[in-house]
């Protein structure tokens, strides 16, 4: 319900067909007229026309129709109009047809709903259905930024500070990117994604890191500069740029590589091919290369070596080895070639995730106030690793390792000498290496795995390589049985009583014991007894577990059935079996390998430590 006094002031009349509003402020007298109420003489220069009078009115029987005059309004034709002095009063409703017409402002667009149209035209693209970017062009430059990221955040911010719609604020862009993610997952194209390594159409695809995209593509038929098209490189600041002069064009063979490994003091041919194998693997994203590890003594050049191989497909310094999980990962994932340098443990983590960077793992991470949404990064990377001695490390981390010793080289040249030596050479390094992997690329598939182990793929590479080379892919397979023998070798020094066990067996040929008893005669005979448990078990745990490494530098050894005494055992070397009139040559292998009870009937023929005639050997390990 209105009161009278809203009623009186928005009343209204029809006069004419046009309706008249008439409100209280307009029905109040100007000044001096009869009905205000003090008499104030009006201001000085102002006049008005007098208002003339209102006859009295008699309120109808009933209420008017809406035809018909309201007699409670006035017409706004007979109103007094205020004027200046000495001026004619001028009709309240008469237009001053001199005055320009006023400009009526244009309606301000509304910026959010202009970035968001404008951000849809963008050319979408998906990685793994999870990723979304916008191919944009950001200062010349073709790019690909997640719609997600902060890059792509800033470049849109820039774009409209200077809009007249805008400025555009950080709180509106927030409300743009949900939106703009739908429309993504709609019309979005799968594109192929990689750090520093990658594979297009059959050809291998190295990203040097440049704002220009440009990529050496190597395919069967050689390799050359190029674009890869709509394909993201993951450029950031771990991934240092090799320029295109930096790479010599039209190389062949291995005459830089040869001369590379001379300044690095590499001497032996097979680390010699191993290194050389292990750098063109680099280039093929879907084989898993060894993890290269590095060890020896202070001043033998692990480091120097390390950078060295770093820096043919990757110049920057080595990285950090992190204790937490998440920036590990990022390390990972942002690096061309990671290398770690004089690290002396590995917790569990760590080297979980190393084995997942052997491979194409991925490190989950829940994203901050979700439950459902999380982060995954891409971890495959190439890993260098030196340490003085190899810690004491998990077996499927182990597996993927390719150990090598390095010895203290003679070479007579300073460290800067040899940098610049390396320097110069790199050009034409990275050529040849190009042109091993175009040839490789040919033919690796052709080949088969060696085993079923961690390095079948690798296997397959390095028969190619050899291939490439001229030589025989046999050859490969000798090399191989080399490096296993001295990472082997390598490994079991590592270990104090596994190396006092060793180098027991390798001096006496053949030997029948239980553990309790070669255990208490180690620790009595061992140069350092304090890395002995006082439990004979732990150390036959010990043995058991290593029987494969024991195997590789030549080493058998096979458990009984047990016995009232103790678990019987046998052992001995491949040299002993070459002996004539040994005992071991006269019994079935096979049957050791597999019936406990006929290495009890062996042990009780020899009961206690038997030694043998080759007693004169030299310590290996």
């Amino acid at each position: 319900m209105c009161s009278d006094d809203e009623d009186y002031q928005n009343f209204s009349y029809e006069d004419d067909d046009n309706t008249v509003d008439q409100t209280h402020e307009d029905r109040k007298a100007p000044w001096g007229s009869p009905d205000f109420e003090d008499d104030v003489p009006p201001p000085a220069g102002i006049v008005f026309s007098p208002r003339p009078p209102v006859p009295p009115v008699t309120p109808p029987a009933s209420f008017p129709s809406e035809k018909q005059a309201n007699p409670f309004a006035q017409s706004t034709q007979h109103m007094p109009t205020f004027t200046s002095s000495n001026q004619p009063a001028a009709p309240q409703d008469s237009p001053d047809l001199t005055a320009p017409p006023k400009k009526r402002k244009p309606k301000k667009e509304n910026i959010q709903r202009k970035v968001l149209n404008e951000l849809n035209k963008f050319q979408f693209f998906c990685h793994k259905n999870t990723e979304y970017y916008a191919k944009v062009l950001n200062g010349g430059l073709e790019q690909f930024l997640d719609i997600a990221s902060e890059d792509f955040q800033g470049f849109v911010l820039d774009k409209y500070m200077d809009d007249p719609a805008g400025p555009l604020s950080f709180m509106t862009l927030k409300s743009i990117i949900l939106p703009l993610k739908h429309h993504a997952k709609n019309n979005s194209k799968p594109i192929e994604r990689f750090c520093r390594f990658g594979m297009l159409n059959n050809a291998l695809v190295w990203n040097l890191g440049l704002p220009t995209r440009q990529c050496v593509i190597i395919r069967p038929d050689g390799y050359e500069p190029g674009q890869p098209g709509d394909v993201l490189l993951a450029n950031n600041e771990k991934i240092h740029q090799i320029q295109i002069d930096q790479i010599a064009a039209s190389c062949s063979g291995t005459e830089a590589c040869d001369r590379f490994m001379d300044v690095l003091g590499i001497k032996e041919a097979h680390t010699r091919h191993m290194f050389l194998m292990v750098l063109v693997s680099y280039l093929f994203p879907n084989i898993s290369t060894p993890i290269l590890y590095l060890h020896g003594p202070a001043g033998s050049g692990k480091t120097t070596l390390g950078k060295a191989l770093k820096s043919v497909f990757d110049p920057g310094d080595g990285e950090f080895l992190h204790n937490n999980s998440l920036d590990l990962a990022l390390t990972l994932n942002r690096s061309g070639v990671v290398l770690f340098d004089n690290f002396s443990s590995l917790n569990g983590t760590a080297s979980d995730q190393f084995c997942l960077a052997y491979t194409s793992g991925i490190y989950t991470k829940k994203k901050n106030y979700t439950d459902a949404e999380t982060l995954a990064i891409d971890m495959k990377c190439p890993l260098i690793l030196t340490s003085v001695d190899i810690p004491n490390i998990k077996d499927d981390f182990k597996a993927r390792c390719m150990f090598i010793k390095v010895n203290r080289s003679n070479a007579l040249k300073s460290e800067n000498e040899i940098k610049h030596d390396i320097k110069v050479l790199l050009p034409t390094v990275r050529g040849e290496l190009c042109a091993l992997a175009s040839k490789v690329l040919t033919n690796y598939h052709s080949f088969k795995p060696l085993s079923t182990t961690r390095h079948a793929d690798f296997d397959m590479l390095g028969q190619a390589y050899f291939e490439a080379l001229g030589i025989t892919s046999s050859i490969y397979e000798q090399m191989l049985l080399k490096v296993k023998e001295n990472e082997s070798v390598d490994l079991i020094r590592s270990r104090g009583p596994l190396k006092d066990f060793a180098n027991y067996v390798q001096r006496q040929g053949l030997c029948a014991f239980t553990m309790k008893d070669l255990h208490n005669l180690l620790i009595n005979s061992s140069e350092n007894p304090t890395y002995y448990s006082s439990n004979p078990a732990s150390f036959a745990k010990l043995i058991n577990q290593n029987k494969a490494l024991l195997r590789n530098v030549g080493i058998h050894i096979f458990d009984g059935s047990k016995l009232s005494t103790g678990r019987p055992y046998i052992a001995f070397t491949t040299d002993y079996l070459k002996t004539e009139g040994a005992l071991v040559t006269r019994l079935d292998l096979p049957r050791l390998d597999q019936d406990k009870s006929f290495v009890t009937e062996v042990y009780t023929k020899h009961t206690g430590i038997v030694a043998d005639h080759l007693t004169d050997l030299i310590d290996r390990f």
